[in-house]
């Protein structure tokens, strides 16, 4: 499953790929940051395994800061860029889930 926001069903578990890629306008500044986050939901509200996990953030600015956030059952990219600063932004977010009948 591909898209976001993602509502976690009850009785699943999934593993989330979220890719985000921003571009300063104007500039040489770029970023690429990747996260990973394990989550389950078995009768009540979804629950993040562990913590979101960092992998290969590459960038030339470093004050933006970006996760995966996890609302109830709704799982997203979210991202903070920079004060004052223009920035293009493009995230994908690849989800993996496995259901159970009970």
């Amino acid at each position: 499953t591909e898209g976001f926001p993602y509502t976690l069903p009850d009785k699943t578990a999934c593993d989330v790929i979220v890719t985000i890629v921003g571009k300063q306008a104007a500039s040489a500044n770029m970023t690429c940051m990747d996260f990973r986050g394990r989550y389950y939901r078995n009768g009540g509200s979804a629950t993040l395994v562990g913590s979101v996990i960092a992998g290969s953030n590459q960038h030339n600015f470093s004050t933006e800061t970006a996760t995966i956030l996890l609302s109830g059952n709704t799982i997203a990219p979210q991202v903070t860029g920079i004060a004052a600063t223009n920035i293009s932004w493009k995230a994908t977010m690849q989800v993996q889930p496995i259901a159970t009948a009970t």
